[in-house]
Protein backbone atom coordinates (compact mmCIF):
# COMPACT_ATOMS: atom_id res chain seq x y z
CA UNK A 1 0.00 0.00 0.00
CA UNK A 2 1.45 3.49 -0.79
CA UNK A 3 0.67 6.82 1.09
CA UNK A 4 -1.85 7.69 -1.01
CA UNK A 5 -3.79 4.35 -0.66
CA UNK A 6 -3.04 4.74 3.13
CA UNK A 7 -4.76 8.22 3.57
CA UNK A 8 -7.41 7.29 1.10
CA UNK A 9 -8.50 4.88 3.67
CA UNK A 10 -8.26 7.30 6.48
CA UNK A 11 -10.37 9.48 4.94
CA UNK A 12 -12.94 7.37 3.67
CA UNK A 13 -13.18 5.63 7.27
CA UNK A 14 -12.90 9.00 9.14
CA UNK A 15 -15.35 11.53 6.85
CA UNK A 16 -12.11 13.56 6.65
CA UNK A 17 -10.49 15.82 4.19
CA UNK A 18 -7.33 14.22 2.63
CA UNK A 19 -5.41 17.50 4.31
CA UNK A 20 -7.00 16.53 8.13
CA UNK A 21 -6.80 12.78 7.40
CA UNK A 22 -2.78 13.45 6.75
CA UNK A 23 -2.54 15.54 10.17
CA UNK A 24 -4.02 12.84 11.58
CA UNK A 25 -2.54 10.09 10.39
CA UNK A 26 0.80 11.46 11.09
CA UNK A 27 -0.22 11.85 14.75
CA UNK A 28 -1.45 9.23 15.50
CA UNK A 29 1.66 7.48 13.90
CA UNK A 30 3.83 9.74 16.26
CA UNK A 31 2.10 8.59 18.81
CA UNK A 32 2.01 5.34 18.44
CA UNK A 33 6.06 5.24 17.97
CA UNK A 34 5.92 6.40 21.39
CA UNK A 35 3.81 3.37 23.15
CA UNK A 36 5.52 0.55 21.42
CA UNK A 37 8.97 -0.65 22.06
CA UNK A 38 11.81 0.94 19.12
CA UNK A 39 11.65 -2.45 18.05
CA UNK A 40 8.50 -2.67 17.62
CA UNK A 41 8.04 0.27 15.79
CA UNK A 42 10.92 -0.38 13.61
CA UNK A 43 9.29 -3.61 12.92
CA UNK A 44 5.86 -1.55 11.94
CA UNK A 45 7.89 1.11 10.30
CA UNK A 46 9.00 -1.65 7.45
CA UNK A 47 5.66 -2.38 6.55
CA UNK A 48 5.29 1.04 5.59
CA UNK A 49 5.39 3.48 2.98
CA UNK A 50 8.48 4.83 3.30
CA UNK A 51 7.46 8.04 3.17
CA UNK A 52 5.34 6.79 6.22
CA UNK A 53 8.28 5.48 8.02
CA UNK A 54 9.95 8.51 10.04
CA UNK A 55 7.15 9.03 12.12
CA UNK A 56 7.41 6.26 13.52
CA UNK A 57 11.18 6.23 14.43
CA UNK A 58 12.09 7.52 18.01
CA UNK A 59 15.52 7.87 20.02
CA UNK A 60 13.39 6.32 23.18
CA UNK A 61 14.83 3.49 24.21
CA UNK A 62 11.74 2.72 26.20
CA UNK A 63 8.00 3.22 25.02
CA UNK A 64 5.88 5.26 27.34
CA UNK A 65 3.48 3.37 29.53
CA UNK A 66 -0.24 5.09 28.66
CA UNK A 67 -3.62 3.58 27.83
CA UNK A 68 -6.23 4.84 25.57
CA UNK A 69 -7.45 8.27 26.90
CA UNK A 70 -3.70 9.63 26.88
CA UNK A 71 -3.18 8.02 23.29
CA UNK A 72 -6.53 9.92 22.48
CA UNK A 73 -5.10 13.03 24.31
CA UNK A 74 -1.93 13.47 22.80
CA UNK A 75 -3.12 12.55 18.97
CA UNK A 76 -5.95 15.31 19.91
CA UNK A 77 -3.04 17.75 20.59
CA UNK A 78 -0.18 16.84 18.02
CA UNK A 79 -3.60 17.05 15.48
CA UNK A 80 -5.12 20.22 16.32
CA UNK A 81 -8.53 18.39 16.73
CA UNK A 82 -11.01 18.24 19.55
CA UNK A 83 -10.92 14.85 21.70
CA UNK A 84 -14.24 14.02 21.02
CA UNK A 85 -13.65 13.14 17.87
CA UNK A 86 -10.15 12.13 17.73
CA UNK A 87 -11.20 8.60 18.99
CA UNK A 88 -13.58 7.86 16.38
CA UNK A 89 -10.78 9.39 13.98
CA UNK A 90 -7.94 6.85 15.50
CA UNK A 91 -9.91 4.01 14.49
CA UNK A 92 -9.98 5.27 10.98
CA UNK A 93 -5.97 4.97 11.47
CA UNK A 94 -5.84 1.54 12.58
CA UNK A 95 -7.97 0.30 9.85
CA UNK A 96 -5.49 1.93 7.13
CA UNK A 97 -2.86 -0.01 9.49
CA UNK A 98 -4.41 -3.25 9.79
CA UNK A 99 -4.64 -3.01 5.66
CA UNK A 100 -1.14 -2.12 5.32
CA UNK A 101 0.93 -4.68 7.22
CA UNK A 102 0.65 -8.33 8.00
CA UNK A 103 -1.62 -9.77 10.16
CA UNK A 104 1.35 -11.16 12.46
CA UNK A 105 2.49 -7.71 12.39
CA UNK A 106 -0.76 -5.94 13.94
CA UNK A 107 -0.56 -8.61 16.34
CA UNK A 108 2.50 -7.89 17.57
CA UNK A 109 1.87 -4.11 18.02
CA UNK A 110 -1.49 -4.82 19.43
CA UNK A 111 0.37 -6.99 21.93
CA UNK A 112 2.42 -4.23 23.23
CA UNK A 113 -0.99 -1.97 23.85
CA UNK A 114 -3.23 -2.36 26.59
CA UNK A 115 -6.68 -4.46 25.88
CA UNK A 116 -8.62 -1.10 25.76
CA UNK A 117 -6.80 -0.56 22.06
CA UNK A 118 -9.26 -3.16 20.80
CA UNK A 119 -11.79 -0.44 20.33
CA UNK A 120 -9.75 1.06 17.62
CA UNK A 121 -9.25 -1.74 15.91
Amino acid sequence: MNEGEFIKVVCNESGLSRDQAEILTQATLETLSERLTPEEADDLAAQLPESMQDLLLSDRETPDDFGLDEFVRRVSERSGADVSEVREDVSAVFSALRLAVTPGELDDVMAQLPREFAEVL
